[in-house]
């Protein structure tokens, strides 16, 4: 009974694992379909620029308080 309470519990786990990574998938071809400025505003970050390298970018997030 113990082996098979583990294996559903570990089954339960990377069911989980496995969502997030499929819905973090989702959103990110969301994204880039979007091609939103706040989404070369995450580019940027992500390649150690700065969101400031867009125009638009940065007034939209200059409005909002950003840093």
């Amino acid at each position: 009974m113990k082996i098979q309470r583990v294996s559903f519990f570990l089954f339960f786990f990377l069911a989980a694992v496995f969502a997030v990574l499929f819905l973090s998938f989702v959103c990110l071809l969301l994204q880039v379909r979007r091609r939103t400025w706040s989404t070369y505003r995450g580019y940027a970050l992500a390649y150690g620029g700065s969101w400031r390298s867009g125009a638009a970018g940065g007034s939209a997030a200059a409005a909002q308080g950003e840093p």
